[in-house]
This record gives C-alpha cells, structure tokens and sequence, in this order.
C-alpha cells in the first residue's frame, strides 16, 4: 500500500445471484491460506467479486463463519464487513447530469439533406456536468470515464440545427429517477464497479471472453482521482464506507 503496508489477498469469483446464498470454503483451503499468510507475519483478506450484482467485497479470513467442516459467508454479510476502502474504493457522486455534445465545424458541409440525413465534420467535442462546460483535462478525463462505465442510463440529445444546418449533437447520461432530490448531487456509482466493467470491455466485449486479459498497462485502467480534488465544473462527493 502507499503506506507502506502489506497483506496477502486471494481472489475470488461468486456468481450466485441469490443474496440468501452462502459464499463457502472447506476448512481445510482457508485453514491454508492462513498458515501461508502466517508464515510471512502479515494479515490475509479475501476479495470477492459478486458478478450478478457487479459488487467487489474485501474480507478478513476472520469474517468466515465456521460450520461443520466450513466457513461460510453470506453476501449481506460481506457488504456489512466490506474494507474495499483501504483499497482506495469510493462512492462517487456528482451533479446530474454529464453530456458529450459534438460541435459540426462551420467550415465544412453541414446541411441537412431531403432525407434528414447529414454528413459532417467535427469541429469540437465538448463535456458538460450539468449545464457547466468542463475545461480542465483532469476533470475532463474524470467525466468522460464517469459517463462511460457509471451506473446512470445514457439517451440521446435532440440535433441542434439552424437555417437546416447541423450545429451539434451528442448524449448526455443521467439517473433514472433522483434518490436525492434535495440534494445537489447523485451517486455515479463505486470506483471498483466501474473499474471493473471498463476490465470486461477490454476483455470480454459482449459478454465473450476475448482476451484473458487487458492488452493495456493495469496502471491505465480506472481514473485517478487526486486526493486533494477540487473541481471547477466537475465537482465530486466522494464517500468513504467503513464496515
């Protein structure tokens, strides 16, 4: 970790979809783990991805529940234990909504044909969090993977068009329904869901595994958001879950 500490994780797959259903280890694998852990005097966690819900969990082997000749934990309990955030995961909100508007150059063809079609040239791209125009390219790189893998659903903008002339289209995403309507914000979602989709698009585009994994530096994946962030137009909630 940045600070300097270290502990040993096992990663874990569980594509249950039952939220009542238990996560189990046989006694004797997770018993395992934690003599391998002690030979090196540092702490074992457990890191689950819960692939139906998309949902990252990370556990002390010390969360288990022995049964029998088993540890068992159910999900609702490993959302309750969650320490994704020494992990550096975060809820992130932001204002709704965030758009993508494509500027049509002035200079080149641009008229609207007889069948409502056009072919055009863009001059700009530009990305708004809610009616504020995002220059900064650090906000700008945050916005964009925002929009991309975030939970809010993504529609259409209407054509603006003058004198039968393109000036831009584009989308904009935004959630479904307000969850905090007195509230200047909206949760985006958590830092390792979208992590996480960006992960299978690279490697499982349309559901079909196509690469084992990205043919990208891991350090490029995600967004990194600085500690001391203080958006212009892009302002951020970032919200620290502790078990």
């Amino acid at each position: 970790m940045l600070d300097g500490r270290e502990f040993l994780a096992e990663v874990k797959n569980c594509h249950t979809a039952d939220p009542q259903r238990d996560l189990r280890f046989t006694r004797a694998y997770l018993d395992g783990l934690k003599a391998y852990a002690a030979l090196f005097q540092t702490e074992l966690f457990i890191a689950i991805y819960w692939s139906p819900p998309k949902l990252w969990t990370l556990l002390s082997a010390d969360d288990f529940e022995l049964r029998d000749q088993e540890y068992i934990l159910p999900l609702l309990r490993a959302m309750k234990l969650d320490k994704m955030h020494i992990l550096g995961d975060r809820l992130i909100g932001t204002v709704p909504s965030l758009t993508l508007k494509l500027v049509a150059d002035p200079n080149e063809s641009r008229a609207i044909d007889a069948t409502g079609h056009v072919t055009f040239k863009i001059g700009q791209a530009e990305l708004y969090c809610g009616d504020q125009l995002i220059e900064d390219d650090i906000e700008k790189e945050i916005a964009w993977f925002l929009m991309n893998y975030g939970n809010w659903g993504s529609r259409k903008l209407p054509a603006e068009i003058v004198d039968g002339k393109l000036v831009s289209m584009g989308f904009r995403v935004t959630p479904e329904e307000r969850a905090n309507p007195d509230e200047d914000f909206e949760i985006v979602g958590r830092l390792s869901e979208m992590i996480s989709r960006q992960f299978n698009e690279l490697t499982a585009p349309g559901g079909a595994v196509k690469h084992l994994s990205p043919e990208r530096d891991p350090d490029t994946l995600g967004v990194v958001v600085p500690l001391d962030y203080r958006g212009t137009a892009l302002p951020l909630w970032r919200f620290t879950i502790h078990p």
